[in-house]
């Protein structure tokens, strides 16, 4: 499954689909935590168990070598995350907000890495049980290898580790080649906003089911 031209369904500044109503109790306890100032994490890796149960096309691409395959994005990782995210995607978010993303236990991401290169990104916002995919990004150097799906397959299993039940996302409805990749991970059509983006196209919302 190749990688190009998988840019990102979130534009800067649009909203994410809006999850199922919650109860006030619930909103008020994720706003809270929300709220809380972060300790600065390390770097950390998924466990040698975890990545072992990855699908086989998110194990690893022939011929790449990838010293720790699925880490954890931290505050660390920001300049290289604010790199990736220029070279692949034109500068999505601004660096404040890859701050506020790399800071916050509810939005993981993942990523992979040669050395100390980043290759590929996944992010998401954990919203009580539901996994919101905000990001994927591959560099341009490095796509039809597979990374992107490993990537995400990765944020996947993590979301799932983390609590969340379901996975969403928005795609361009003409961008084929990140339908295509969604598709492959089991992500299904469940609407429709017409003229969602700048240019016109009509975002599809599509879900996943994750297990358990």
């Amino acid at each position: 499954m190749g990688d190009a031209p998988i840019s990102l369904q979130w534009p800067l500044g649009t909203p994410l689909p809006p999850p199922p109503q919650l109860p006030e109790a619930q909103v008020q306890q994720l706003a809270e935590a929300q709220s809380q100032e972060l300790p600065k994490a390390r770097p950390q890796q998924l466990p040698d168990a975890q990545a072992q149960q990855l699908p086989p096309a998110a194990q690893g691409a022939p011929g790449l070598e990838l010293a720790e395959p699925h880490q954890l994005l931290t505050p660390e990782h920001l300049e290289a995350c604010v790199a990736l995210d220029r070279q692949a995607l034109n500068g999505l978010w601004s660096r404040q907000q890859w701050i506020t993303e790399l800071t916050d236990p509810q939005r993981p991401g993942l990523g992979i890495w040669q050395r100390r290169q980043l290759l590929a990104m996944a992010c998401a916002w954990l919203i009580v049980d539901e996994l919101h995919i905000t990001l994927v990004a591959v560099d341009p150097s490095q796509r039809r290898r597979g990374l992107g799906r490993r990537v995400l397959a990765a944020l996947l299993r993590e979301g799932s580790r983390l609590g969340a039940q379901r996975a969403t996302l928005e795609v361009a409805s003409g961008n084929q080649a990140a339908q295509s990749l969604y598709a492959s991970l089991g992500f299904e059509v469940a609407g429709c906003r017409r003229g969602y983006y700048s240019n016109g196209d009509d975002a599809l919302i599509e879900w996943l089911k994750l297990q358990a």
